[in-house]
C-alpha cells in the first residue's frame, strides 16, 4: 500500500462521491510525479464517461472534464472493477459521510482495522464473493 484516503464529502450522490474521490486520487498521483497510473473504480458510469464512451451527466460534467484532462495529458488508464475487488475503497468511502476533513493514510498500520483485514485477505489470495438471491421461478411478477 502506498497511499489511501477518505474525503469528507458531505451530502451528495454516490456518482458525485465516486467522481470527487477519483479526481482527488488522480491529482495526488500528478502531484507526486507518477507517470504510469492505472486507476480502478467500481463505477462503470464514471469509467465510460471519462473514457468518452458515454455522455456525462450534467452534474458531473466539470469533474469528468477535469479527470479527462489529467488522464489524457499524463497517459493514465481508468478501468472498471467489480465491487468485490473494491471493498477496501468502499469502506473508506463510507467514512466520507461521517468526517469533515480529508484523512490520508500513508502506511498500512494507520488504516482502519477492517481495511487492513481486507488487504490481508487479498494478500493471502482468499476469494471474495457477492451473494445474490434468486427469485423463485414459479411466481408471476406482474402488477394487478
Amino acid at each position: 500500500m502506498m497511499f489511501a484516503y477518505s474525503l469528507g464529502l458531505g451530502q451528495g450522490t454516490c456518482n458525485m462521491a465516486e467522481a470527487q474521490a477519483l479526481l482527488y486520487g488522480l491529482k495526488w498521483c500528478v502531484s507526486r510525479g507518477y507517470d504510469r497510473v492505472w486507476g480502478e473504480t467500481d463505477s462503470l458510469l464514471l469509467v465510460k464517461c471519462i473514457n468518452g464512451e458515454w455522455k456525462t451527466l450534467w452534474r458531473l460534467d466539470k469533474l469528468i472534464q477535469e479527470a479527462q484532462q489529467i488522464v489524457e495529458s499524463h497517459g493514465f488508464i481508468i478501468s472498471h472493477c467489480f465491487r468485490e475487488a473494491n471493498k477496501h475503497a468502499d469502506i473508506l468511502a463510507s467514512r466520507s459521510y461521517s468526517v469533515d476533513a480529508i484523512h490520508e493514510f500513508n502506511s498500512f498500520s494507520n488504516l482502519p482495522r477492517e481495511v487492513r483485514g481486507l488487504i490481508n485477505t487479498d494478500r493471502w489470495e482468499i476469494p471474495s464473493f457477492r451473494m445474490q438471491q434468486v427469485k423463485p421461478s414459479n411466481f408471476i411478477y406482474e402488477p394487478p
